[in-house]
C-alpha cells in the first residue's frame, strides 16, 4: 500500500484526497468504484493509526494550504502552535 507522502523518521505520513475520493467523477477514468477508493482511504487511516504514523489526508479543496497541514499537526499533537 502507498501513501502520497512518507517520512519515516518523523512517522508523518499525507495523502491528497482529489474528487474522486468523495465523489464520482466523470472525467476521472477509475478502474475502482467509489466505495473501494473509500475503503481504501480508510485501510491507509488505520494502518497508519496502528503503526503510530500520523496521517494527514489533505482534501482537494484545501489544495495548497499550509494552515491545513499545520492544523492537523496540531491536532495530532506533533506540533504545538
Amino acid at each position: 500500500m502507498e501513501l502520497d507522502g512518507y517520512n519515516q523518521d518523523l512517522k508523518i505520513a499525507f495523502e491528497y484526497q482529489g474528487e474522486y475520493h468523495y465523489m464520482e467523477v466523470p472525467i476521472h477514468q477509475q478502474s475502482r468504484t467509489l466505495e473501494e477508493i473509500q475503503q481504501t482511504d480508510k485501510l491507509k487511516k488505520d494502518l497508519c493509526q496502528r503503526h503510530g504514523v500520523t496521517l494527514i489526508q489533505v482534501p482537494y479543496w484545501e489544495k495548497g494550504s499550509k494552515k491545513f497541514i499545520v492544523e492537523g499537526l496540531e491536532a495530532a499533537g506533533r506540533m504545538s502552535a
